[in-house]
């Protein structure tokens, strides 16, 4: 190594020598590089020509080519993407000092001045980082989650003590809240007459059917004709809601569960 540039203990540049006229100037990206920029001197010459700008992308870390880099001088505004061998090159392009951006998926963007003057060939080196991915949600599932879908109840499937606190505020009675809040695999039928509530139903299963879900309250299972009230029960009476379907819900109820099972927890049965 011809010479180095040390700043705050860690070297951010060097220059090596190769055979013949040409040298290697290789820059490696650090925290301290980005926060504290190194400062080149000027060129001495003064060519009004347009060269050649010409180097190769590595892998900090392992000294391995860096493929599909884009390299762009933004003053200048040139870009072009590195080869399979890390090897980039700008034509005509005005001596002098410019700044380079290099930016790369899973590495730190480099960003650092760099002379440009067809005498010396670029070695940038990127460091590998993190990858920032948005639009993915982490959901953390509790035991009783987890046995509650074995059971065929998912998380959306089940009204909580806490939410049914927030629809108390925007719904009087639960057939509201069964026509606005979704309930997975089931849709909810509205009333054919000023009599009938309506009722919950499998998604699955036809609206021209009776097929409505049975319904349990605290634990005891509703006739068909008494389960009508339960849809103009009062939120205020309302504790937690689930809904069960499937061959979990037919296992526990036989034929009364193959359209699904509604259950009520009311505030007075607790």
């Amino acid at each position: 190594m011809k010479d180095g540039v040390v700043r705050h203990g860690k070297m951010i540049a060097r220059t090596a020598a190769r055979v013949g006229r040409r040298g290697v100037h290789a820059l490696l990206l650090c925290a301290a590089a980005l926060a504290s920029p190194v400062a080149l001197a000027a060129q001495d010459e003064d060519d009004s020509g347009g060269i050649t700008a010409e180097g190769e992308v590595l892998d900090n870390v392992y000294g391995l080519p860096v493929a599909v880099a884009i390299v762009a001088i933004p003053a200048l505004n040139r870009s072009t993407v590195t080869d399979e061998l890390g090897y980039f090159r700008f034509e005509d392009i005005p001596a002098g000092y410019y700044p380079i951006r290099v930016m790369r998926l899973g590495y730190e963007n480099l960003e650092a001045e760099v002379p440009i003057n067809g005498q010396e060939v670029l070695a940038l080196y990127l460091t590998p980082g993190p990858v920032s991915i948005e639009g993915i949600e982490v959901e953390v599932i509790g035991r009783e989650d987890i046995a509650n879908r074995a059971m065929g109840i998912s998380t959306r499937g089940t009204i909580g003590p806490v939410e049914m606190d927030e629809l108390r505020e925007r719904y009087f009675s639960l057939d509201q809240v069964l026509i606005s809040r979704y309930m997975p695999r089931s849709r909810f039928r509205h009333g054919r007459d000023p009599g009938d509530p309506g009722c919950l139903m499998v998604s699955n299963l036809s609206l021209r059917g009776r097929s409505c879900a049975a319904v349990v309250v605290d634990g005891v299972l509703m006739s068909a004709s008494a389960s009508d009230w339960v849809y103009r029960m009062s939120t205020h009476d309302i504790f937690s809601v689930q809904f069960l379907y499937g061959p979990a819900a037919s296992l526990r109820y036989g034929h009364r569960g193959s359209d699904g099972v509604l259950f009520i927890e009311t505030r007075a049965g607790r």
